[in-house]
């Protein structure tokens, strides 16, 4: 079993391996990274986690497959594909709350499907936890597509999204959550804008 395990193994990490190669289209990039999550079944090595030697490799391997995650929405929403990744995007975050690759991904999303204010949302609530659970701050790219999903940048729009009203939601506009005709605002207290970007395609 353990020799299944190890084959397995080697055979995800090429195809993440592989979907790195520079010159690897979007949609080659997407098909070797759905292989290379395809074959992850269960916890790595599971037969044999209580053994010393697989502990270093269990926790480099579930690392690796974070970021097979993470690289394939960043393909996705490349691909214009952001409606299709949300569902996924969304119960990855519930998995991982404290990636705030995910979370960015899930916010980026949420903005080009026409859910600005649940993008805002969605930052406010990573902050939150972040800070109760690690004491920590969101990253500065983090900060930073906040702020321009906020503002409701345009330019983070891609293929295939909603158009974007151009208003922004700091303090959230309760007629566009509700659906309501008039609007009422609430105050947010928010971080001073960072100077890092977050990819716009």
């Amino acid at each position: 079993m353990a020799r299944r395990s190890s084959w397995a193994a080697l055979t995800f990490a090429r195809s993440v391996r592989d979907a790195e190669v520079e010159g690897v289209g979007l949609l080659r990039r997407l098909e070797l990274l759905d292989a290379a999550l395809e074959l992850w079944r269960g916890p790595a090595f599971d037969e044999v986690a209580g053994e010393e030697w697989a502990i270093g490799e269990v926790e480099r391997l579930q690392e690796l497959r974070l970021v097979a995650l993470e690289r394939r929405f960043d393909t996705m929403l490349a691909l214009g594909r952001h409606v299709e990744a949300l569902p996924a995007l969304s119960q990855a975050v519930r998995e991982h709350p404290l990636r705030d690759r995910l979370v960015g991904h899930h916010m980026l999303a949420l903005f080009r499907s026409g859910r600005q204010a649940e993008a805002a949302r969605a930052f406010q609530a990573h902050r939150s936890r972040l800070g109760q659970q690690l004491g920590l701050e969101p990253g500065i790219a983090l900060a930073e597509l906040d702020r321009r999903i906020v503002s409701g940048d345009a330019t983070l729009l891609g293929e295939g999204s909603a158009p974007s009203s151009g208003r922004s939601v700091r303090g959230y506009r309760l007629a566009e959550q509700l659906g309501q005709a008039r609007s009422r605002w609430c105050s947010v207290l928010r971080s001073p804008p960072s100077t890092a970007r977050w990819p716009s395609r």
